[in-house]
């Protein structure tokens, strides 16, 4: 919340208050006085953003005693201490005089231009709301002015709304918030919060603003600036000097804000050229669409393609085994037959054996009793339904791999992005010190016209990368089975990396020299590197010869729990199977059983005739039986026996060579990964280090250049030399979370998963499509 002056602000009489706003060009501008506080004053705390500022620039300016100094510096409401200082901030859109209010020239039409760039079309129709504080929404001169602006910006509908409960026009699609709000952060979010529900595009006059919930913004950053003129209050007044009125300093440049979060609650598709150009912000809540790793692993596990036919196939070789039961257990079947012969023929067979109508009606059963090749085809597809059931699991883990790489390359892309955003912001901070540095003299145009080129590059490797995460993006979703377009997050708890000065979810404010902060673009790879190691027993192992002792032990797990290794150690035993059946058909028989009978229903026509008298034909009987045992063994089969033995041996052989395979490579793998998780770690560390020296030596030469002790390409060499230092630190936080999952998958479970070594095909069927 801003401090405003209730009674009037009277400037130095030699400011000529007119040409001052006119040649601000629309930009922010910042007031600070050193008065007697008064009763006519009214204090209310200041936006924390600028607290922090404020301290920093102290601790800047007095070193050890700014603690001593704090209390100087009021920003508790109703203060009354006669050595306070009193900071006011002018309203980018109306400000304080003693006619009352002073619209500035052209801000709302421009930075409503800037919210029709941001959307890369018109604005909505409608009325335009503008809020402001309480008492400016009260006062119908504040309410006149903001209708004359909002006319220059083609707005015919306009209405003062008081941004605390104001209620809108109906129709409302844009409003615009003045930075002046009264409001504390709390109570301005929550607003901002119901705006967006009801859909209206919100444009502020400050970047803060922007992070509590705004769409977007195109005021300079300025904190940073009036904290410095703040601290130079105070140490003046410590100094026993009192200073009526602090000049007005040039700002840097517009500087656009989106919100991220906002733009999607809100629909809003923004532009390349205002993404690459704004400083983005991202503080909404989680999005529905955040997913975690865990949440990516089981998902695909039970969902991706290739497990659902894997799934398929395992459930049909389960079938199989019945199939090959079937052949073993009892055969019953019934019969009917209802046929016509020639009467000729029917008259010659004597005692009604072929009767010229018949319709019989029979059953059958018929029952294996011993048959070797058919018990050893129930066992054998058994053990291959079992190793089918090893490769489901398999292709879980090969599904959560993937998945998990996904997760990990688009979030490396995001890191990437985020590594451009801060050194784009980093180089426009150093493009905004050129431009100061010409303006007073130290500096040509070369310098400028440098770093602007280095601001275009740096946007483009931005561009590059965000393309990057957007393919990313589309991998993940293939590998989780979902629709390629559909919006996904990938979420890393990073509650404990959060970087000094900086709040969970929010971009840093300014520094203390007036310029933003660019954000810490390594807290997510840290946090996730750290959230990996600790998912490790006993973490990365601390020097070769722990990795060479761990690697052992991954190993032998491997080997133990794989289920590739499991799925041929079935197959091994099938074969195995199959090879003593073909060398017990040498000796064994086949024996079975049958049984059947018979009854006739009709018989009519030729050849039912009793035979002629004195004949010995007893008549044909209506009801006939049957049943016998067979036993079959064959003498001479030309060789096919030796030929199935010496074909099941070479089976085996080579069913166990594929086995040690797979054992030797799962090892390998584990091995591999587990050593290499001791070598990622320690360089993780290493890399964290070099790019904290990094940071340390461009803060160090970026204040020189400030200060005109340094040149602009020993700044440009710093600066590159912290990307590089940043990126190389991203890849060693993903080369640690990557180790973790190759060991994960080499040893054959995942943490996300289940422990159980076959997983049951339905279970994986009735998670759906």
């Amino acid at each position: 919340m801003d401090l405003y002056r209730t009674t009037d602000i009277r400037p130095p009489e030699s400011t000529d208050w007119s040409h001052r706003m006119a040649n601000t060009r629309g930009l922010l501008q910042v007031l600070v006085f050193t008065v007697l506080a008064s009763p006519s004053w009214a204090q209310v705390p200041l936006p924390s953003s600028l607290t922090e500022a404020i301290d920093t620039e102290l601790g800047r300016l007095l070193g050890p005693d700014r603690d001593s100094t704090l209390a100087v510096v009021s920003y508790a409401s109703g203060s009354s201490d006669a050595e306070a200082v009193l900071v006011e901030t002018a309203d980018p859109l109306l400000v304080g005089s003693p006619e009352g209010v002073v619209t500035r020239p052209g801000a709302l039409a421009r930075d409503l231009d800037v919210l029709r760039r941001a959307l890369g079309s018109e604005l909505p129709g409608g009325p335009l709301a503008i809020l402001v504080r309480p008492d400016l929404a009260a006062d119908p001169e504040a309410g006149r002015r903001v209708r004359g602006a909002a006319t220059e910006a083609g707005f015919s509908e306009v209405e003062t709304v008081s941004v605390d409960t104001g209620a809108l026009p109906e129709g409302t699609r844009v409003a615009y918030l003045d930075a002046g709000t009264g409001l504390d952060d709390g109570p301005l979010a929550d607003r901002l919060d119901a705006l967006a529900e009801q859909g209206v595009l919100v444009f502020a006059a400050a970047p803060r603003l922007v992070r509590l919930g705004a769409l977007a913004s195109a005021s300079p950053p300025y904190e940073g600036r009036l904290a410095r003129e703040v601290a130079l209050a105070v140490q003046e007044r410590l100094d026993g000097r009192v200073v009526e009125d602090m000049p007005l300093r040039p700002l840097p440049p517009v500087r656009f804000s989106l919100n991220e979060a906002t733009a999607r609650r809100l629909g809003v598709s923004i532009p390349w050229g205002f993404r690459l150009e704004a400083d983005v912000m991202d503080t909404g809540s989680v999005p529905e669409s955040a997913l975690t790793l865990d949440q990516a692993i089981r998902e695909a596990a039970n969902g991706a393609l290739a497990v659902r036919a894997e799934a398929f196939a395992v459930r049909a070789n389960q079938e199989e085994v019945g199939l090959a039961r079937s052949a073993i257990l009892p055969q019953v079947g019934v019969a009917s037959t209802a046929r016509v012969i020639n009467d000729d023929l029917a008259r010659v067979a004597l005692g009604g054996a072929e009767p010229e109508w018949l319709v019989t009606v029979g059953a059958q059963l018929s029952q294996v009793l011993f048959d070797e090749p058919a018990f050893a085809g129930v066992a054998i597809t058994r053990r291959v339904a079992i190793a089918r059931g090893f490769d489901l699991a398999e292709a879980r883990l090969d599904a959560a791999d993937r998945a998990a790489s996904g997760f990990v390359d688009l979030l490396r892309a995001e890191t990437g992005a985020s590594i451009e955003r801060a050194t784009l912001t980093r180089t426009r901070t150093n493009l905004e010190a050129a431009r100061l540095r010409r303006t007073v003299g130290s500096s040509g145009p070369a310098a400028v016209a440098r770093l602007e080129a280095e601001v275009a590059q740096s946007r483009g490797r931005l561009a590059q990368v965000l393309g990057a995460a957007e393919a990313a993006r589309v991998a993940l979703n293939g590998a989780l089975n979902r629709a390629l377009n559909e919006p996904v997050a990938p979420q890393v708890d990073v509650e404990d990396e959060v970087s000094p000065g900086e709040a969970p979810g929010r971009l840093p404010g300014p520094d203390a020299s007036g310029f933003t902060r660019a954000p810490d673009p390594l807290r997510i790879a840290r946090a996730f590197a750290a959230d990996a190691l600790s998912s490790v027993p006993g973490g990365a192992p601390p020097s070769p010869e722990a990795a060479r002792a761990f690697a052992g032990e991954a190993a032998t797990l491997a080997a133990r729990q794989s289920p590739a290794a499991d799925a041929l150690r079935s197959i091994v035993a099938a074969r195995q199977r199959s090879l003593s059946s073909a060398r017990r058909a040498f000796v064994l028989p086949s024996l079975r059983l049958d049984a059947g009978a018979n009854v006739r229903l009709l018989e009519d026509g030729a050849g039912t005739e009793p035979p002629p008298p004195g004949l010995p034909i007893p008549p044909f009987p209506d009801e006939t039986w049957r049943i016998g045992v067979t036993l079959s063994y064959p003498l001479v089969a030309g060789g096919a026996r030796s030929a199935r033995v010496r074909q099941a041996r070479a089976e085996v052989e080579s069913a166990q060579t594929q086995l040690d395979l797979v054992i030797q490579g799962v090892q390998v793998g584990a091995r591999a990964a587990a050593q290499q998780l001791s070598a990622n770690a320690a360089a993780f560390e290493q890399s964290l280090e070099a790019a904290r020296a990094a940071q340390e030596a461009y803060d160090v030469v970026s204040e020189l250049y400030r200060e005109g002790l340094a040149s602009l390409l020993d700044l440009l060499d710093a600066e590159t030399a912290l990307r590089i230092a940043e990126q190389l630190a991203a890849q060693s936080a993903f080369d640690v979370v990557e180790s973790t999952i190759g060991l994960q998958r080499a040893t054959g479970a995942f943490d996300a998963l289940d422990d159980s070594r076959v997983t049951d095909p339905d279970a994986v069927l009735n998670q759906g499509p």
